[in-house]
């Protein structure tokens, strides 16, 4: 009697977290960016766009960084019906509770983002006798990179709204994404 309790006990516990078993607690994910060559971050790994990652299924957000620009979104996941039922035909409620705290229940979807043009509001910059309040369309395509003392500056063609109302500008904004000049 006590074989057969102990080998049900030890069917019970394999059987109950199945759903991870079957799934899996990690996944390969696809991440693209429009425009590619963005860094994707998600917990401590990294890759640069178009790329795929393997990550837990427990990771919950992504950052993507590219020229100064720097947001985090959530990752959208759906529950994984199929590998949890089927991975827990013999305890449906505990092993669902230990696949959904694992990770094994859910599945990240493909992660695909638009990068919009940054606006960066509130920056003040003196050149001259000109105040930069806002700068528009930072986000842009760089028209020049130059290198000195291994600094890499990218400079950018954007409109900026001033005193004297809107102006072309050239920006020069240092690999950080911090404004070093402004050419009017």
């Amino acid at each position: 009697m006590r074989k057969v309790l102990s080998g049900l006990i030890g069917l019970t516990l394999i059987a109950s977290g199945c759903g991870t078993f079957v799934h899996g607690t990690k996944q390969e994910l696809s991440i693209s960016t429009e425009p590619p060559g963005a860094t994707a971050i998600i917990e401590t790994q990294s890759c640069v766009t178009p790329c795929k990652m393997t990550v837990s299924r427990k990771a919950e957000k992504i950052t993507i960084k590219k020229d100064g620009f720097e947001q985090t979104y959530e990752l959208s996941k759906h529950f994984n019906a199929g590998a949890t039922i089927f991975g827990n035909i013999l305890w449906l409620l505990p092993g669902i509770i230990i696949d959904a705290i694992s990770g094994g229940a859910m599945t990240i979807d493909p992660v695909n983002i638009k990068l919009d043009e940054k606006k960066q509001s509130g920056i003040l910059f003196e050149k001259g006798k000109t105040t930069v309040f806002e700068i528009e369309n930072l986000w842009g395509k760089p028209v020049k990179i130059s290198q000195n003392d291994n600094i890499t500056t990218y400079h950018y063609i954007g409109k900026v709204t001033t005193k004297n109302g809107m102006q072309e500008i050239k920006v020069v904004v240092n690999k950080d994404g911090k404004v070093q000049d402004i050419q009017f």
